[in-house]
């Protein structure tokens, strides 16, 4: 059956109502184009990143650079998506890690991909709803110099994710990526990414360390993986995790 894309409406995966700029703890999926495998492959239980892969991996380590309310926690970059548990932290003044369910939670971001340190700071401002929200991203890599992205006067348009969101968030993420990625293989225009993205809100601290356990575990599971089209079958963690977190949502 051919779909009509100008006659479809693109049904919303969020939750109806829910503010995604408040702060805590979100399980997102982000899917290449048509999953194709442009990240790299899995050898022997280990992911092997393409060249397109590291600029993936790259960009996202240096997400709070250029988003000051937001730190990093596990991610992994697979053949034709990448897992990740982002956080957005406390508001202006906050000098703690960050809480799910009242509990304190270490949120551990990353500095690189040969830096073993971990460390917890205290959570930055987040970032107001306001339509002079500026986001300063790399230009094309790490030797590379800064640019601003947009007017700072300029809003965001009617139907658009709100600044500072985690739909904002990896928008501007999948957009940089795109364009970098398709500078070095010369191919202007081409899609890299999947249209939207999938998110669960992280509730409690068990699902986070189980989320985190699988996302580790992911390249190790990749022929279980309900995104390679040669799994040989379903992963039993996932349909756990994700049953875990349906539960905290009811």
């Amino acid at each position: 059956m051919t779909s009509q894309p100008g006659n479809r409406r693109r049904r919303s995966i969020r939750l109806l109502g829910y503010d995604y700029t408040q702060p805590g703890a979100y399980f997102v999926t982000i899917c290449a184009h048509e999953r194709q495998h442009l990240f790299g492959e899995v050898v022997d239980g280990q992911m092997r990143l393409s060249s397109a892969g590291r600029v993936v991996d790259w960009y996202w380590r240096r997400l709070p650079q250029h988003f000051p309310h937001v730190r990093l926690d596990a991610h992994m970059v697979m053949p034709n998506h990448a897992h990740v548990i982002l956080w957005i932290v406390d508001a202006v003044g906050a000098t703690h890690s960050p809480t799910i369910s009242g509990q304190m939670v270490n949120a551990v971001p990353t500095d690189g991909p040969d830096q073993t340190q971990r460390v917890l700071g205290n959570a930055s401002p987040l970032l107001a709803n306001s339509e002079k929200t500026v986001n300063v991203v790399p230009t094309d890599g790490p030797d590379q110099t800064q640019r601003v992205l947009g007017n700072a006067s300029s809003p965001l348009r009617p139907n658009g994710p709100a600044p500072g969101s985690v739909g904002a968030i990896i928008g501007n993420f999948k957009s940089v990526t795109t364009r970098r990625i398709n500078k070095m293989n010369h191919t202007p225009g081409d899609p890299v990414w999947q249209r939207n993205f999938y998110e669960r809100i992280v509730r409690n601290e068990r699902a986070l360390h189980a989320i985190r356990q699988y996302i580790a575990d992911n390249p190790a599971r990749w022929h279980l993986d309900r995104y390679n089209a040669a799994a040989e079958s379903q992963d039993p963690l996932a349909v756990s995790i994700m049953d875990m977190l349906r539960a905290g949502e009811s």
